[in-house]
């Protein structure tokens, strides 16, 4: 409720129990742009420097649709058959140097898996992305590989032998859980990517590892609008998932939190 004729009673009532009654008028604007410190400018200046110039774009985006779904069935939940291998595999994302590319999606060896409705995999968002569905208050490790594209289409696993890799000299990652009205983490502590260089904000700001992690062991996506991480020279990704289990739609929905996976490379078409 929101109303220009009332003023917001803040002395009087706790705001935070939920019997109480706050009488106001919000405004809601964007996060204000994080204003780029000497600092900052330095550590950019480091990311040009490590991993050559950054452009406004991200490079391709790669085919992520349910449409191109060929095996559904992560950690063995379905919703595809049982015969198919526990994996999530997009056929054809991409080209490379001319020759199909897929991306499977896999459950670490040494993470179990827990979906809330498994059948949310492998439908995506309205937008280009992978989607893998959690149960609330559980988390697990992904490995998402490149491979070639076998001309094979039975259910027998592919083998992801070495031979079958595909490698990018340069890869952006971004995982969000929030479609509109932009990309977007709902809570902290959701999403952590292993062996990123960088990392570029939505306001423009670019910050190696070194800058963002300051010694830390790990680090994770802020909540807010989706980063993307820079990943060079690789196979894939290893990336973990969490759903946070909190107040809100978005944190406490019956059907666990499905989060979309979006990938683009300027080394591919």
């Amino acid at each position: 409720l929101h109303s220009p004729d009332v003023s917001r009673v803040v002395d009087e009532v706790d705001t935070t129990a939920p019997s109480s009654i706050v009488t106001t008028s919000i405004a809601f604007s964007p996060r204000p742009a994080v204003q780029e410190s000497p600092e900052m400018t330095a550590a950019a200046a480091a990311v040009a420097e490590a991993v050559g110039p950054w452009g406004s774009k991200l490079g391709t985006e790669m085919l992520l649709s349910s449409k191109n779904v060929v095996y559904n069935n992560l950690g063995g939940f379905g919703p595809g058959g049982q015969d198919e291998p526990g994996e999530l595999r997009y056929e054809r994302v991409c080209l490379v140097d001319g020759e199909p590319v897929d991306l499977v999606i896999s459950v670490d060896d040494s993470s179990t898996y827990t979906p809330e409705i498994a059948s949310l995999n492998g439908m995506g968002g309205r937008h280009m992305a992978a989607s893998v569905n959690l149960a609330l208050g559980s988390s697990v490790d992904l490995q998402l590989q490149f491979v070639r594209t076998s001309g094979s289409s039975g259910t027998e696993s592919r083998r992801l032998e070495g031979s079958d890799a595909v490698r990018l000299g340069l890869l952006y990652l971004s995982v969000y859980d929030v479609e509109d009205p932009f990309h977007a983490i709902s809570a902290p502590g959701e999403v952590f990517v292993s062996d990123w260089k960088a990392v570029l904000f939505p306001n423009g700001t670019r910050l190696p590892v070194s800058a963002i992690r300051g010694g830390a062991s790990s680090w994770s996506a802020p909540m807010g609008p989706s980063v993307a991480f820079l990943l060079q020279d690789a196979e894939g990704a290893k990336v973990t998932l969490s759903a946070v289990h909190g107040e809100g739609n978005a944190l406490g929905s019956y059907a666990g939190r499905t989060f979309l996976i979006s990938l683009h490379s300027p080394d591919v078409s």
